[in-house]
């Protein structure tokens, strides 16, 4: 559930103007503790329903640092670059992309020793965004929740 910061909602909370928000699916990789409690994480997330074919996607990298590390449960911080495509509706209709800055937080659950509950917040920050208002960049935020499953132990 993001919050897209465009299509006219006045905030960009994730809590508001529901009927504006995009949903979509998305995965990550993660490979923990390569230095200490650092470790590296990469994701897609493709948002492309619940809007009037405005659609956003991104790809994206970087540190995460282990917050809390217990025997089921783990939170963790983040700091994430790469790309942001958003497409728009007609009578416009086009595609642009533009770099994306995201800082965010994850909280997992260990459900068994392969399968983790996994909930993540992020505040996208597009700075070169130039949009019928002008250059003011896009700050998309949201929700996500899913299951991982662990390939290596």
């Amino acid at each position: 559930m993001f919050n897209p910061d465009y299509n006219g909602c006045p905030s960009s909370s994730p809590f508001t103007c529901f009927d504006r928000q995009l949903l979509g699916v998305a995965a990550f990789t993660d490979v923990n503790h390569i230095i200490g409690r650092v470790g590296m994480e990469g994701e897609g997330r493709w948002l492309n329903w619940h809007s009037r074919n405005l659609n956003q996607a991104n790809y994206l990298a970087g540190p995460r640092f282990q917050v809390f590390g217990g025997r089921r449960m783990s939170a963790n911080v983040k700091f994430l670059a790469g790309g942001a495509f958003i497409h728009y509706p007609w009578p416009n209709s086009h595609t642009d992309f533009w770099a994306a800055f995201v800082p965010g937080g994850t909280f997992g659950y260990r459900i068994s020793p392969r399968f983790l509950v996994r909930a993540d917040y992020e505040y996208q920050m597009w700075p070169g965004y130039v949009g019928v208002k002008g250059q003011h960049g896009l700050t998309p935020n949201g929700f996500s929740a899913g299951v991982s499953y662990r390939l290596f132990r």
